[in-house]
Formats: C-alpha cells, sequence, structure tokens
C-alpha cells in the first residue's frame, strides 16, 4: 500500500482510527462500551470506523433485496456495498491486533511505539462477550494461526450479517428496508476527521431501527477485546518509536601529508626536481 500510495502511513497516523477508544474506566459493560465508540463527537476509533461503513454496507443491502432496481442500480448498489464493506473490515481487523487495542491514546511516537512493542511482545486480553478465560493476542506482521482465527470468527459473523440482508433471508436482528441507501461507496474521510459526526439517518431514525442497528454492531463487537484503560492508574505502559525530522551533529578530522609536487615540471614541489 505504501509504493502504491506514497502517504499512506502519514494519513494513518493522522487520527486515532486504527485504535480501539481506551476504556475511561473499569465498569464499563459491552453495551456502555459499544455506544461510546459510536457517539458524536467521541474520537475516531477502530470500532467506530467499522459502524459506520458496515451500516453503510448493511443499509445498501437491504435495498439490493427489496428495492425496485434497474439492471445499472443494482450493478453500482452491489459495487458500493462490497467497497463500503470491505473498507469496514480493515478496521474490524484492526480490534484484534495487539498493538492496536494498546496502543490508544497517546502522541504519535507513543501511539507507534506502543503498537510495535505489544504487536510483537503480544498482549493477555478477554475479549466482551464469551469465554471467561484470557488469550494472548499478537499482531499485524507477528499474527499466529490463531490470532487469524480470531479476527475470522469476527470478519465472518459481519459477512454472513451482510450476504443474510442482501439475500433476503431472515434473521433474529434484521435492519429494516432503508430505500434511501445511496448507490456510491460512503466519502466520510476517517483520516482527516478526528471525531465521529452526525449521522441523521440513525439520530432522527425510529427507536425500533436504533435497537436493530445496536443489535446488529453488538453481535459483531461482542467478539472484540476489552481495551486497555486511558492515562492514569492501571494504563498499560507506554513506549515510544523515534517518528519526524531529526537533527544530527557530526565530527570530523581531515589530515593530509604530500611529499613533493603535483607534476614533474615544478620543479620546487616535485621530489627530486
Amino acid at each position: 500500500m505504501q509504493r502504491a500510495d506514497s502517504k499512506y502511513a502519514t494519513r494513518a497516523n493522522s487520527s486515532n482510527a486504527h485504535f480501539l477508544l481506551a476504556r475511561p474506566h473499569t465498569g464499563m459493560s459491552a453495551e456502555d462500551y459499544g455506544l461510546l465508540t459510536l457517539r458524536i463527537g467521541s474520537r475516531t476509533n477502530a470500532l467506530g470506523v467499522y459502524a459506520w461503513y458496515h451500516l453503510d454496507a448493511l443499509q445498501q443491502a437491504t435495498r439490493l433485496a427489496h428495492g425496485p432496481l434497474s439492471t445499472g442500480e443494482r450493478q453500482a448498489l452491489v459495487r458500493a456495498m462490497l467497497f463500503d464493506e470491505a473498507f469496514a473490515l480493515h478496521f474490524l481487523e484492526d480490534a484484534v491486533a495487539a498493538g492496536h487495542v494498546a496502543g490508544s491514546w497517546g502522541n504519535a511516537s507513543q501511539r507507534q511505539g506502543t503498537h510495535d512493542y505489544y504487536n510483537e511482545a503480544g498482549l493477555e486480553v478477554f475479549v466482551w462477550r464469551g469465554n471467561s478465560q484470557s488469550v494472548v493476542l499478537m499482531g499485524d506482521a507477528n499474527m499466529r494461526p490463531e490470532d487469524a482465527e480470531r479476527a475470522a470468527a469476527a470478519v465472518r459473523t459481519s459477512l454472513e450479517q451482510l450476504l443474510d440482508t442482501a439475500a433476503g433471508r431472515k434473521r433474529a436482528t434484521e435492519l429494516p428496508y432503508t430505500p434511501a441507501a445511496p448507490t456510491r461507496p460512503d466519502a466520510f474521510n476517517v483520516c482527516v476527521s478526528q471525531v465521529l459526526i452526525d449521522r441523521a439517518d440513525i439520530t432522527a431514525a425510529p427507536e425500533a431501527y436504533k435497537q436493530a442497528v445496536v443489535a446488529d454492531l453488538g453481535e459483531v463487537l461482542g467478539q472484540t477485546p476489552i481495551p486497555g484503560l486511558g492515562p492514569g492508574l492501571g494504563a498499560l505502559p507506554r513506549f515510544r518509536s523515534e517518528i519526524g525530522p531529526f537533527l544530527g551533529l557530526a565530527g570530523l578530522m581531515d589530515g593530509r601529508w604530500i611529499d613533493g609536487g603535483f607534476t614533474p615540471s615544478d620543479g620546487r614541489l616535485h621530489r627530486g626536481g
């Protein structure tokens, strides 16, 4: 990706979109934390961005299943749905990598250093729902097969929701038909936006619609790790990485010795002249 886009890493460092939000305190339930990640004004975060784009894809899937569409509209809608879901899954996968669970606050140097350390050293975590036994996560280039399996389980749930919705199959948690779902991918720029903004299609929606959204998202988010605490007592140790411009000083000594001249015609300098 860096070869295809020279500014890829710079944009990734400009916000916390690739990291989990740190918990503000120990008493948070899975529902409380899920709502925090989606709240208007919360810092952009991996689960909030996943939810934003996965919801887009689900809305498009409801229109695909129930809306009157021409062939061209159907093709455009399928492309938009798959693009939005693929983008969402990137951030869902971030949410199960050790460095993204722990490296969730601080400046760019701290986030990068903490990210790199825990991805390599590993991090013990619990997930929000399910087995009460802890697991050790690695991350990114250090992922093991068991780490990939944990990520795949959450991804599979997300894709099952999307494909079942698009096919019109009945589900326990079913998002209502969204006739206004766009036929283009969402343009919310998570590399520029520092906070989550209002979505009128959700805030102005009926309560039953909001509950369906929370139920769909909770099914996936419950499989993700419980993140560390924010700054203060109980916070995970932080690490730094060298990022940015540097000023360096170097000393140099240069000695020369000449025996004779430079040319045979120079009688004063040439040896033997």
